[in-house]
C-alpha cells in the first residue's frame, strides 16, 4: 500500500463509522416486529430472523434480491438445491451482501409424510416407522407428491439464502445477538412505538456531546425536534450527514 493510498484513521472517520453503526442499529430495531419478523427458533430458546423479517430488512435497506442456482440435483429419489442470493442496492446497483441457502428432500419434513393408512400407498405398515397422535397410529412413508416437490425445495432454498443475506446487512446480526443476550427487549407484535432510550448512548458513541447534537440539529432541545414530528432515526441520519460533511471538509 502506497503512502498516498494508506488508510488514515482520524477522529472524524471513527465518528463516522460509529454513526453508521448507530444508524443501522436504529433502523433494524425499529423496523423489525417480534412474532412477525423474528421469533423463537424451533427446538431452541434463541430468537431467529424469519422470512418476513428478511424481506422487511431488504426493503428497508432499499435492496432487491438476485438469485443464482449454485447446485441442482433432481432424481427419482432425491431433490436438492443450493441457491446464492445477492442483495443489490436500488440506488447504485452495488451488491451490499450475499447469502447461501440449501434445501433437500433428505430433510424429513420434505422427504416424508405421515399417514394412518400406508397400505393405500402400497406400503406395509409393519416395515415403517410409526408414531401415535391423538390416540391414533401414523406411519411415515416417502412423500407421495414427489412431482410437486421440486418447486417447494427451490423456494425454500431461496428463502434461506435471503435470510442469510439479510443477516449480513449492517446491524441485523448485532440486533439478533443483543436480543439473544437479553440486551434488548423482545417487542410484542403490533406497530412499533418510538423509543428514544437509546438516542443519547448512540450520540455518545458518535463522539458528540449534548450541545453539539443540538447545534447540528438546529434545535434547543430534543423535545423541539420531536414536536416537529421528526423521529430518532431522522436525528441519527442528520447527525451522520453532518459528520460526513465535516470529514469531507477536513480531507
Amino acid at each position: 500500500m502506497t503512502q498516498e493510498n494508506a488508510l488514515v484513521v482520524t477522529e472524524q472517520r471513527v465518528a463516522r463509522i460509529k454513526a453508521d453503526i448507530a444508524l443501522s442499529d436504529a433502523l433494524v430495531q425499529n423496523v423489525l416486529e417480534a412474532g412477525v419478523d423474528y421469533g423463537q427458533h424451533p427446538g431452541t430458546k434463541s430468537q431467529a430472523l424469519k422470512d418476513p423479517g428478511a424481506a422487511t430488512i431488504i426493503n428497508a435497506f432499499n435492496c432487491y434480491p438476485k438469485a443464482e442456482i449454485l447446485f441442482r440435483e433432481v432424481t427419482d429419489t432425491k431433490i436438492s438445491y443450493v441457491i446464492d442470493v445477492s442483495l443489490v442496492s436500488r440506488e447504485d446497483d452495488q451488491v451490499k451482501s450475499s447469502g447461501t441457502g440449501a434445501c433437500t428432500t433428505l430433510e424429513t419434513k420434505f422427504g416424508y409424510r405421515w399417514t394412518p393408512f400406508p397400505e393405500g400407498y402400497g406400503y406395509e405398515r409393519s416395515l415403517l416407522k410409526k408414531r401415535t397422535r391423538d390416540g391414533k397410529e401414523q406411519f411415515r412413508i416417502p412423500n407421495p407428491e414427489w412431482q410437486e416437490l421440486e418447486n417447494t425445495i427451490l423456494k425454500m432454498a431461496r428463502k434461506r439464502a435471503e435470510v442469510d443475506a439479510a443477516m449480513a446487512l449492517p446491524g441485523v446480526s448485532r440486533f439478533m445477538s443483543k436480543l439473544n443476550l437479553g440486551r434488548l427487549p423482545a417487542r410484542s407484535s403490533g406497530p412499533p412505538s418510538e423509543d428514544w432510550s437509546g438516542f443519547w448512548p448512540r450520540t455518545r458513541a458518535m463522539g458528540l456531546q449534548d450541545e453539539e447534537v443540538h447545534q447540528l440539529l438546529d434545535v434547543k432541545s430534543m423535545k423541539d425536534w420531536r414536536d416537529q414530528g421528526r423521529t430518532m432515526n431522522d436525528a441519527i441520519r442528520k447527525l451522520a450527514e453532518e459528520l460526513d460533511k465535516a470529514i469531507q471538509e477536513n480531507q
